[in-house]
């Protein structure tokens, strides 16, 4: 599904400028580090809640996944 991959894209992204894994950002951002990486990995779409958390750890808005956000919400 495109929303999964343009989510997952932007994510790995972050990650990597952050300089955090999959179990840190997990584990840090109180979501789980098998939920993280079925994000990473575009095997689960997030909640609305869990993208509010991971941008909070990311440092960015959760506008930043705007069309993800949208997706959600249909």
């Amino acid at each position: 599904m495109k929303d999964k991959t343009m989510f997952s894209e932007k994510l790995q992204e972050l990650m990597k400028e952050k300089g955090l894994t999959a179990k840190e950002l997990g584990k840090i951002s109180g979501v789980g580090k098998t939920t993280i990486y079925n994000y990473v990995n575009k095997k689960t779409t997030p909640t609305i809640q869990n993208v509010v958390k991971i941008s909070k750890i990311l440092g960015v808005d959760p506008t930043y996944f705007e069309k993800l956000i949208k997706f959600i919400f249909q």
